[in-house]
């Protein structure tokens, strides 16, 4: 248990952070297109951009974390 108890906060940081930043993305990939050299070399590798998805989810669902679940469940459903 004092394991879970350090690894949740950090699931919570970690998601939070990771949520915030998509959005970020999505809101200027929306807004911009590839129009600026940055957003289009963040479009061609946006693979990448999905890849915490697939660490944080099991994460959250072991930590029975239901608001890391619903932060990360958007994500999922736009990809």
């Amino acid at each position: 248990t004092m394991i879970l108890a350090l690894l949740r906060p950090m699931a919570n940081i970690a998601t939070t952070i990771y949520i915030v930043l998509f959005a970020l993305y999505f809101f200027l990939r929306l807004l911009f297109g590839d129009s600026l050299w940055w957003l289009s070399l963040v479009n061609t590798f946006t693979y990448i951009v999905f890849i915490p998805v697939m660490i944080l989810l099991p994460i959250t669902l072991l930590l029975r974390d239901s608001r890391g679940v619903a932060l990360l469940l958007p994500v999922i459903l736009v990809r």
